[in-house]
């Protein structure tokens, strides 16, 4: 309700925690960085990146999330230099090509929510990542995802995989098959 009844107040509180957000992150790097950065998704990186995820945007329109929340995630992105973003159910779609306009976003992760198709089935919403010259990290349990993908741009460039709850007696076989996609371009 606040979006719409004091929208100058959520915009004037979000832009005060991303400016504290950006200091800790500063300062959590100074501490721990040694060169290699990650964050909750287990991407790897040599440059400042982060997971950026905006829960809210399931629930308002494209209006509004570009009044509330694109220009934020921008910012954020422009901060990290690479900046990546949780697109979480299928009620974010609506945002996607907001999204897809960001120039320092990127790396998109797509995650249909609980109760909808698995990942595999929306080939459509990759397409339009990919399109966009974006990366797009697919969260695979048993790598189908990614075949699925491979079989339909014939590649897998600018694709990272997310391996869900890989025990550790599975993990030889899961680089084995990594190995394996090497040749595609994950």
């Amino acid at each position: 309700m606040d979006l719409y009844e004091f929208p100058d107040e959520v915009i004037r509180a979000a832009g005060e925690i991303k400016k504290a957000w950006h200091r800790y992150y500063n300062e959590l790097n100074e501490l721990t960085t040694k060169g290699v950065y990650t964050d909750w998704s287990g991407i790897l990186s040599e440059t400042q990146l982060y997971m950026l995820q905006s829960d809210i945007s399931y629930m308002i329109s494209p209006k509004v999330f570009n009044l509330f929340a694109r220009d934020e995630i921008r910012e954020t992105c422009d901060f990290l230099g690479r900046g990546c973003y949780h697109l979480d159910g299928t009620g974010q779609i609506a945002h996607l090509d907001a999204l897809l306009e960001i120039e320092s976003l990127k790396l998109i992760q797509w995650v249909p929510g609980d109760g909808s198709y698995d990942p595999d089935e929306w080939i459509g919403v990759n397409s339009r990542i990919m399109a966009a010259g974006k990366h797009l990290q697919v969260m695979d349990r048993n790598f189908s995802q990614l075949d699925r993908i491979i079989t339909y741009f014939g590649h897998g460039k600018n694709t990272a995989v997310y391996q869900i709850n890989l025990p550790a007696t599975h993990r030889k076989q899961a680089y084995d098959i990594l190995r394996r996609y090497d040749c595609f371009g994950v």
